[in-house]
């Protein structure tokens, strides 16, 4: 083969063709090269055309994903406001001894402040992106640093829910058990539908039949201790508290949802 080249190279040295040889040979390389460029334009093309792509429906599930979720919040949102308006009224009866006492109206008081409505975000699309690798897919440089700050919003919003629900369970159902038939609450709780927003199947509600308690009840009692009184008035400010940390998280899905928006416009 090298005997073969060597002769090649001589015939057009003895025939005066070097310029043409070295014309054609540079040609074929600037030909190859060019080749190579626009396949490789062609791969990056074709490449950010599936990424465009991929992106554009991460974006569209995403916005689902934080609209179930802020709707989810608000609505638990709305729910503690229920329970500290009841903590309210049961202050009121606390603060006013001479008042008649309805025991039904009690039980329904308590039945709306017992339950811990906890924010259980949906994070199916998200995980994706922030830890399948997929955020480097997001362009917009804004939204990619607000879903990068996810998991610790999410903390913030919850960080308080976790308190009251230690001091829902270990404080002030203690002293429900001790001084109110706490039976009764349960029997409202199951009739009034306080429940629904708690179950995990929607319409599977808890319809558990109790029966009343046939216990004396002594609400004189409840209602002159100063430990209710001060565990009732604990309870509106862990829910207040919990609702301005949601309120935090609410702010900034309706930042992400705007930087959503613009991005699937681009």
């Amino acid at each position: 083969m090298l005997k073969f080249f060597r002769s090649i190279r001589q015939d057009l040295l003895s025939e005066g063709k070097t310029t043409k040889y070295l014309k054609y040979a540079i040609g074929e390389i600037i030909l190859v090269v060019v080749g190579i460029v626009i396949a490789l334009q062609l791969d990056g093309w074709n490449a950010n055309r599936l990424d465009g792509r991929e992106e554009q429906m991460l974006l569209t599930q995403l916005k689902t994903e934080f609209i179930q979720n802020k709707t989810q919040l608000l609505t638990k949102i709305g729910k503690r406001e229920d329970a500290m308006n009841s903590c309210f009224e049961i202050l009121k009866i606390v603060d006013n001894p001479q008042l008649e006492k309805d025991p039904n109206q009690i039980d329904s008081l308590f039945a709306t402040i017992l339950p811990n409505y906890t924010f259980d975000p949906t994070t199916g699309i998200i995980n994706q992106l922030l830890h399948g690798g997929k955020l480097s897919l997001i362009r917009n440089d804004s939204l990619r640093f607000h879903l990068s700050n996810w998991e610790g919003i999410v903390d913030q919003a919850t960080e308080e829910e976790k308190i009251y629900m230690l001091f829902n369970m270990n404080d002030l159902r203690p002293t429900l058990y001790e001084l109110y038939p706490f039976r009764n609450i349960m029997v409202k709780s199951g009739s009034s539908g306080s429940l629904r927003e708690i179950l995990l199947k929607e319409g599977n509600e808890n319809r558990f039949e109790l029966g009343k308690s046939k216990l004396p009840m002594d609400l004189d009692k409840l209602f002159s201790s100063t430990e209710f009184e001060g565990k009732i008035s604990s309870t509106i400010n862990w829910l207040s508290v919990s609702n301005i940390q949601a309120q935090g998280f609410i702010d900034y899905s309706d930042t992400v949802l705007k930087l959503i928006d613009e991005a699937l416009e681009e």
